[in-house]
Formats: structure tokens, sequence, C-alpha cells
């Protein structure tokens, strides 16, 4: 780990919030997202924002270093958005961490409504809120119409509530009494503190849906495919973790249909996707819903196939994990 020094590091002065970015070939965005952050309406000498570089080989560094008076650059090499989450929380001065990534943009009051949310000394982690950044692409409409990454689906979940980490705080003793996160995740991380706070602290998990952030959406349907991917990995990784906690709590049942249902889908896209490519070609379809049978279909062969891939790395089935 490489540190570089622009913010103080070391200072025994402990601050109200520190903010951790962690990012990896962001340069499309960042410049958007640190903006935001240092424009928070929260007093500025009582946070602070730590970003953690993951070995990006794009502009992403570059850009960095033109807010180098206002920010900590810390360079991660072991990759990994986990591990560089826990390299910002090692240096972090605040009493409460503060997480967004590298894609999002903060409203300026997103700070200080997610601070209040620790209203009480009983809450140990507050979930903001994830809308999406107004897109164009087709993919990034499809995201928007589908939901991906917003709070209610996660802190829905059938076993557990918890918060992604585009936007969620946690008090600092909650990483003291439990520890960091998991390095070993690649997708899930965020479901595993928020479980084990929960399961092993009485620390309680509350939603602060005025603490808002918007998240940049993948833009092409490879980046799309390769997001969902990731996830039904991850999905295998938390019920290899916790599968006898889950099967408690949810009827393998109706994961087993929700399966089932998932795979009469691809079937159905595909037919779905010819008729519409006939209809557009006469002028009876938008271009947008043409694609739509294609995006879903990626989207869930995508969720699917990451399943089966960590099934067999994993050597755990997929069969009965849960659908959310």
């Amino acid at each position: 780990m490489d540190i570089i020094i622009y913010s103080k590091i070391g200072s025994e002065k402990m601050l109200i919030i520190s903010i951790v970015v962690p990012v990896l070939n962001a340069g499309s965005y960042i410049r958007e997202c640190i903006k935001s952050l240092i424009r928070q309406d929260f007093p500025n000498d009582q946070y602070e924002i730590i970003v953690v570089d993951n070995g990006s080989d794009d502009n992403t560094m570059s850009i960095l270093e033109e807010y180098k008076r206002c920010i900590t650059i810390i360079h991660e090499s072991k990759k990994g958005s986990y591990i560089a989450r826990n390299t910002g929380i090692n240096v972090c001065r605040g009493k409460i961490i503060a997480f967004t990534d590298g894609d999002c943009v903060a409203n300026e009051n997103w700070l200080k409504e997610l601070y209040q949310g620790f209203s009480s000394d009983n809450i140990g982690c507050v979930v903001g809120a994830i809308n999406p950044y107004p897109g164009k692409s087709l993919v990034e409409i499809y995201s928007k119409n589908k939901d991906i990454l917003d709070q209610k689906t996660t802190l829905d979940s059938r076993f557990m509530p918890y918060g992604q980490t585009a936007n969620v705080g946690f008090r600092k003793e909650v990483f003291e009494k439990i520890g960091l996160f998991d390095e070993e995740f690649v997708s899930g991380g965020d479901a595993d503190i928020a479980w084990r706070m929960q399961l092993n602290t009485s620390y309680k998990l509350i939603y602060c849906p005025t603490s808002i952030v918007e998240h940049h959406h993948r833009t092409t349907f490879k980046g799309l495919f390769k997001q969902q991917f990731r996830y039904g990995f991850g999905r295998i990784e938390l019920y290899k973790k916790y599968g006898d906690h889950m099967t408690q709590k949810t009827d393998t049942k109706y994961d087993m249909r929700y399966n089932l249902y998932n795979s009469a889908k691809l079937i159905s896209n595909f037919m779905l996707f010819f008729i519409r490519t006939i209809k557009r070609s006469c002028g009876l379809c938008s271009r947008y819903d043409m694609y739509e049978p294609l995006l879903s279909l990626l989207f869930v062969s995508g969720y699917g196939l990451g399943k089966i891939y960590g099934s067999s790395k994993l050597k755990k089935s997929f069969l009965s994990t849960m659908s959310q």
C-alpha cells in the first residue's frame, strides 16, 4: 500500500465523518463524483474524503491530483473493491464512515442527511437512496426501468436487510466489533458486513431516503452482462457463508420456482426479440422496445451463469439460493 498524504493522515483530531471512495478506471465519472463530495452542505473541517485507487491505468489519477488539496489519495495495489474499502477504513478519522463509489454523484445534502440518520446510539448503519443518473443509452434506460441498485430491493431481502455500498454509512465502532469487509467476496460484501452487524451486535440498520446519490449505470450490453454475472457469483458466495441461516428464513420451493421462471424467461425473450425485430422493420415498434427482450436476456443469463459458475467454483448448489 502506497499512501500519498494530502490531507494530514495521522492527525489525532477526530472528525464526524470519513468518506471512503474506492476507484478503478473511473476517469469518465470521478471528477463529477469528487466535486459533489467537496460541495457537501456539511462543515468542511468535520469530514474528510479518502479516495482509494485500486490500480487505475486510465486518467483517474491525473484527475484526482487536481483535487489533492481537498482529498486524501491512497493507492492499493491488491485488487478488490472490498480490499480498497478496508484500506480506506484503516486510515479514517471519522466516528462515522460513509461509502460511495466513483461512478456516483452525491446530492449536496447527502452527508448531512446520512449523519442525521444516526440519531440513536443503537443505529449502526444508515442506508441512503441510490437513484439512476440520467442516461440515454439503451442499457441505462433498461437499468433504470429494472431498478438496478435500488436500495429498496436489498432492504427487502428475504433473509435480512442490507445496503449497497454506493450509499451507506456505518459507525466506526461496528468495524471495531465485527471486523472489516470480507476481502474474499467478489460481490456481496455489502450484504455480508450488514448481516454480520445484525447477527453479532445489537446495532440496528435504518433507511434514510433523503440521503441521495445518483449512480451512473452501465452503458454497454457487455457491461450489463458482466455486472449481473458478478452479482450471480456473489449470491453463491453469500449462500455458502450464510446457507444455514438463510434456509431458516426462506422458502426453498419458492426459490426453485423462481429459478425455473427465469429459465423459461430466457426462451421467451429469444422469441420476443425476433417478433419485435419484425415489428421494428415495419415501424410498429420503438428501438428500445425492440432491444428490451435482448437486454432482459443478458440480465437473466448473466445472473444465472454467474450463479452456475459460482456453484462450480465454490462447490455450492445454486438451485436453492434466494431470489433476492
